[in-house]
């Protein structure tokens, strides 16, 4: 897993049901302990131009914390998606939210699943199709060969076993092309 790699974020507005929630409380937060700081400076006497900016600092920096668990899942999304085009599908990304963004993420590790799936079958495909391929057309190049050396006549027999071997390569083409038209979804 991804986040088993890095540091975990944390997240403490998982259990909110939208980003439009999230960031509403994250906003309200950071106005609520900016005024609390202001509030509390004022008490104390400090001066205005001391109680603003240590308010607004304070008020960001407590937004920037919370607001950095909602986007670590996309950040982890970004890398996964990198590796996923250098053809890496092993990585899966943290979805712990309830809101868009885990949903996302969830489809996201579904997807990748998947996509790890079909590269295997691909390259078992590969693995098993090649010396399936290679047979007959091993035998059509010894027979035509033979002819070009003058080994074998081109009698009835021969050239029925040549044809024999054609249509065995031609079935498993065939073969082929429905399997790629059943994987891109072109038949039923």
């Amino acid at each position: 897993k991804l986040a088993d790699t890095q540091w975990t974020q944390w997240r403490p507005l998982d259990r909110a049901p939208s980003i439009r929630a999230k960031l509403s409380i994250i906003v309200a937060g950071s106005v609520l302990i900016a005024a609390g700081i202001g509030g509390s400076g004022w008490r104390f006497g400090w001066p205005i131009w001391f109680r603003l900016p240590i308010s607004v600092v304070v008020g960001l920096s407590v937004m920037r914390l919370a607001s950095s668990g909602i986007t670590s899942p996309l950040r982890e999304m970004a890398i996964a998606a990198r590796a996923m085009a250098d053809g890496d599908y092993s990585l899966r990304v943290q979805a712990t939210s309830r809101d868009e963004v885990g949903e996302l993420a969830t489809a996201f590790n579904e997807m990748a699943s998947e996509l790890a799936e079909v590269d295997r079958q691909r390259r078992d495909l590969v693995a098993n199709a090649s010396p399936e391929l290679r047979a007959p057309i091993a035998a059509l190049q010894a027979m035509i060969e033979n002819l070009a050396d003058g080994v074998s006549e081109a009698d009835p027999p021969f050239v029925d076993t040549m044809h024999q071997q054609v249509r065995r390569l031609a079935t498993l083409v065939d073969q082929l092309m429905s399997l790629s038209r059943l994987d891109s979804g072109e038949m039923p």
